[in-house]
């Protein structure tokens, strides 16, 4: 069942399923922002509600926005 899925899921990894699927979301992001592609279409691309939940979510997890971390892969390349 999916109730037995999702807790199997989170006794393995630690995380619910929901949690996972937006974590691989935001790592695929650092690669797109990489690319030179715009912030608002890596949002929309990966199903973002908007250009401002991808960036507040981006922020919240690895401590930076979108632009700053492109930034700064920038300089450092």
């Amino acid at each position: 069942s999916v109730a037995n899925l999702k807790k199997v899921f989170k006794k393995y990894t630690g995380n619910g399923t929901i949690h996972h699927f937006n974590m691989l979301k935001l790592e695929h992001s650092k690669e797109l922002l990489k690319t030179g592609t715009p912030i608002g279409e890596i949002a929309f691309t990966l199903a973002f509600s908007s250009q401002n939940h991808y960036a507040q979510s981006f922020k919240k997890v690895f401590g930076e926005t979108p632009t700053e971390f492109r930034k700064q892969w920038r300089d450092n390349s």
